[in-house]
């Protein structure tokens, strides 16, 4: 008998590290910041949750999010499987007033960002300009799923 990998059936819980593409925000306080990947073949499902009720700060650029450390994204499989794009999950932002939705994408080997359209807007990257962590009342929530290097 094999060794079961509970990582296809358990969750693991990560700290989700978010950084800005000019300078890192930090987040506020929250009630809500969990983030959790499983193993599912060579795809790693990532789910997360954030709901913040005081104010952190906004950082500057869009914000990456982060896949758990020592993982690295097959970005080359990822825009195979995905018809040469990038998305790779489902996004919603809520800014105290508004909850918009939209995608999220592959920006390097280790990151993701999320692109959320409101009403009329145009759609942008979440980030120091737009869904920023700099508002007090600010929720977050993806799923994606990503090939990882080494995975079979």
């Amino acid at each position: 008998m094999g060794v079961i990998d509970t990582r296809n059936t358990i969750g693991q819980i990560f700290t989700m590290v978010i950084t800005g593409s000019g300078s890192n925000p930090t987040k506020g306080t929250t009630t809500t910041d969990l983030a959790i990947w499983k193993k599912n073949a060579d795809y790693m499902e990532i789910t997360y949750s954030y709901v913040q009720t005081a104010a952190g700060s906004a950082g500057s650029g869009y914000y990456k999010f982060a896949i758990p450390s020592g993982y690295t994204i097959d970005t080359t499989k990822a825009l195979t499987t995905n018809n040469n794009s990038s998305d790779v999950g489902t996004a919603t932002a809520y800014n105290g007033s508004l909850v918009s939705t939209g995608i999220v994408s592959i920006i390097d080997s280790t990151h993701f960002v999320l692109t959320i359209g409101e009403d009329t807007l145009a759609t942008n990257q979440v980030g120091s300009a737009f869904y920023q962590l700099s508002t007090t009342a600010l929720n977050y929530g993806f799923t994606a799923r990503v090939p990882i290097v080494g995975w079979s």
